[in-house]
């Protein structure tokens, strides 16, 4: 008899052990379910709020962001990630990149480069031309093959054609700007993908770079 008692104790005591085990594991498996993203079923207003805590919980601001969405490769296909950018005041505009799990790249590392950018390509333009001042800004138009921590030199990294940089360039000469230059400055910059815009403005020394903007430049270039 106590054999049984003892044999049946043991049985109850495994089943609740078992029974504990597996309300523990669904209980664990609900928490993952409950903790992985699945960004193709958020709304527009969900993806935007998304993008929005990453950038404050990271940076600390929110900004005004575009539409989310996959960008088409070709007729049939769609990038894998989602895109958005991101205006802010005091900011250029920020490229975001989504995968369908949740994961954020972005480009804001790029803002505090843009003075490295303007004086490395200032030694090509003082190559060609004495007297400048010139302005640049370099964004991305897909995620990079090498990740930005590793990169240790800038010309290896705009050799990556997902850099895009636009290069505004404002002399008060212009019979410096002619078509040899022009071919010279574009052979130089060739090992990476530029737009340079050429402006010629009365006065250099008291520019406001922002009026010029706007209007179309004397001269471009394409690399």
């Amino acid at each position: 008899m106590k054999k049984i008692i003892l044999r049946l104790t043991f049985v109850l005591a495994v089943s609740a052990a078992v029974l504990l085990f597996s309300g523990c594991t669904k209980e664990n498996e609900s928490k993952r379910s409950e903790n992985t993203i699945n960004f193709a079923r958020f709304t527009q207003q969900e993806r935007k709020d998304y993008i929005n805590d990453f950038l404050w919980e990271n940076y600390g601001f929110r900004g005004e962001i575009s539409e989310v969405k996959q960008k088409p490769i070709n007729f049939f296909r769609l990038e894998d990630n989602y895109f958005a950018t991101v205006r802010a005041d005091g900011k250029d505009l920020i490229s975001v990149w989504v995968s369908d799990k949740g994961e954020i790249f972005d480009t804001f590392f790029l803002q505090g480069m843009q003075p490295e950018f303007e004086e490395f390509f200032s030694a090509y333009i003082a190559n060609r031309i004495p007297k400048f001042k010139i302005s640049v800004s370099t964004d991305l138009y897909e995620i990079p093959e090498e990740k930005p921590e590793n990169i240790k030199d800038l010309k290896e990294m705009l050799k990556d054609r997902s850099y895009q940089t636009c290069l505004r360039v404002f002399v008060d000469d212009g019979s410096l700007i002619n078509e040899q230059l022009l071919e010279e400055l574009k052979q130089e910059l060739s090992f990476c993908s530029a737009i340079v815009y050429i402006y010629i403005c009365d006065d250099l020394e008291n520019l406001d770079m922002e009026t010029y903007i706007d209007n179309p430049p004397d001269y471009d270039i394409f690399t």
